[in-house]
């Protein structure tokens, strides 16, 4: 039982500063390359699919529609990002994937 604890004690810490660190890291990368926004529709629309969500948060913390990933929606997305970490929300993942389809690493065909 002690055992059991004591992992819970030092596993919650480490999970919190993996995510913490994680959504850092994928902001300051797309933070790097602010001029860069553009990725494709259809990447913009698997993105959007697949985080309604995060996205539905950010609508409704900046009273908008996000209808693309692009520099008008940038600042609304990696604010709303920094400011909501944890388990309820997937914004770590969702920044990382922006960030690598902004390199080009990325295929619709996953």
């Amino acid at each position: 039982m002690a055992r059991t604890h004591l992992r819970k004690r030092i596993l919650l810490p480490l999970l919190v500063l993996s995510l913490t660190t994680g959504v850092f890291l994928a902001v300051q990368l797309a933070e790097a390359d602010q001029d860069r926004w553009d990725l494709s529709p259809e990447v913009q629309a698997d993105l959007l699919a697949r985080y309604p969500k995060e996205i539905a948060l950010v609508e409704e913390l900046w009273d908008i529609q996000v209808d693309r990933i692009d520099e008008s929606t940038r600042e609304a997305i990696t604010h709303t990002a920094n400011h909501h970490l944890g388990p309820s929300y997937r914004f770590s993942e969702l920044m990382t994937e922006i960030s690598l389809a902004k390199r080009g690493f990325w295929s619709v065909k996953r």
